[in-house]
C-alpha cells in the first residue's frame, strides 16, 4: 500500500493532477479509508472517472457532492447509481454550464447511456438547456425535423449539410443558411429565388449570394446586405451593380480588396480619394495574396496619386 496518510495524499494529488504527472488511478494505491474520503474523491476525480466507486453507499446518494463530482469529469456520469439514470431533471441540471463550462457539461451528455441519449424529449430537454451538447446527438435522429431544427437554431449543422433529406423543407433551410456557408447551396433550387431565405443567408455569408437565382443577384437590397458582410460578394453581382458607387463603398469598408472587381474607370476614381487611400493603407493585411497581380496594380496607383499630391 503506497499511500496511508490523508494529509499527505491529498497534498499529492493537488500537486500531480494538474500537470498529469501520474495517470489519474493513485486513489487505487490509498489506504481503504482515503479512497472513501470525500476530498480525496472528489480531487481524484478530476483525472480519474472511476473515482467515484470508492464513494460509500451515503455519498453515492448525495446529489450535491454527486455534482461536483461529475461536474469535475464529466466522464465519471457512466458510473451514476442506476436510481439516478431516471431522474432526468438532476441529469439535465448537470449540463447547465457558461462560458468555458458550457461545452466541458455537455460532455455529461455524451456519457450518459445509449437509451437516455436516444430519448427524443429527454434530448430535446437537454439541447434547451446547454447547446453544445448538438454535438454529441445520436444519429438516429438525423431524419427528426424538430431535432434537426434545434440542432441548427444552436449552430451545428451536421444533420443537414451531409443528407438531402431536408433540402426541399422550407423551414429548415432558412434556418440552415444562417449556420451554414453551404446551405444556399445544398438546398433545393426553387429556394435560390427565394428572396427571404437568400437574405439569410448573404446576412450571414455575404459570398453566398453566387447560388441565388439571377433575377435576386440583381435585387439591390440583397445585393448591400451580401457587400456588407463580404466585400468579395461584389464578385457575384451583375455588372451594372458592380459599377453602383454606393455598393462599391460599402464593399471596400468591409475588405478594401474588393476592388479588383470593379471597373478600372471606377477603381481610378476611388483611388483618386484620399480617404480612400488613407483607409487602403491602414487595411493592407486584408491581402491574402502578395502575388495578386491586381491587387499590386493597385497599390501602385496609390504610390502614384500620393506622388502626385505631393
Amino acid at each position: 500500500m503506497k499511500h496511508t496518510d490523508l494529509n499527505n495524499f491529498l497534498t499529492f494529488l493537488k500537486d500531480t493532477t494538474p500537470n498529469g504527472s501520474y495517470p489519474g488511478d493513485e486513489i487505487n494505491y490509498a489506504a481503504e479509508n482515503i479512497q472513501k474520503n470525500p476530498n480525496v474523491i472528489l480531487e481524484e476525480s478530476l483525472s480519474y472517472d472511476k473515482a467515484i466507486q470508492f464513494a460509500g453507499n451515503e455519498l453515492k446518494k448525495d446529489k450535491i457532492f454527486l455534482e461536483k463530482v461529475f461536474k469535475n469529469n464529466p466522464e465519471s456520469i457512466k458510473h451514476i447509481d442506476n436510481q439516478f439514470i431516471d431522474n432526468h431533471d438532476f441529469l439535465l441540471n448537470l449540463m447547465i454550464g457558461f462560458g468555458q463550462d458550457k461545452h466541458k457539461y455537455s460532455l455529461i451528455f455524451n456519457y450518459l447511456p445509449k437509451e437516455i441519449r436516444e430519448d427524443k424529449e429527454f434530448t430535446l430537454k437537454a439541447l434547451k438547456i446547454n447547446d453544445c451538447v448538438a454535438s454529441w446527438i445520436d444519429k438516429k435522429f438525423k431524419n427528426d425535423k424538430e431535432i434537426v431544427l434545434e440542432m441548427l437554431k444552436r449552430g451545428e449543422t451536421k444533420f443537414y449539410s451531409p443528407y438531402a433529406t431536408f433540402e426541399s423543407d422550407r423551414e429548415v433551410v432558412l434556418e440552415a443558411v444562417k449556420v451554414d456557408n453551404y446551405g444556399l447551396d445544398y438546398c433545393d433550387d426553387k429556394f435560390k429565388s427565394d428572396k427571404e431565405i437568400v437574405l439569410a443567408s448573404v446576412k450571414n455569408w455575404g459570398v453566398t449570394i453566387k447560388h441565388a437565382d439571377n433575377a435576386l443577384k440583381s435585387d439591390r437590397e440583397l445585393a448591400y446586405a451580401a457587400v456588407k458582410e463580404d466585400g468579395w460578394a461584389i464578385e457575384h453581382l451583375p455588372i451594372e451593380l458592380q459599377n453602383d458607387k454606393e455598393l462599391v463603398l460599402k464593399a471596400i469598408e468591409n475588405d478594401w480588396t474588393a476592388l479588383k472587381f470593379v471597373s478600372e474607370e471606377l477603381r481610378l476614381e476611388f483611388l483618386k480619394n484620399i480617404e480612400v487611400r488613407k483607409f487602403i493603407k491602414e487595411n493592407l493585411h486584408k491581402i491574402k495574396n502578395e502575388d495578386d497581380i491586381k491587387l499590386k496594380q493597385i497599390l501602385d496607383l496609390i504610390v502614384m496619386f500620393e506622388n502626385k499630391a505631393n
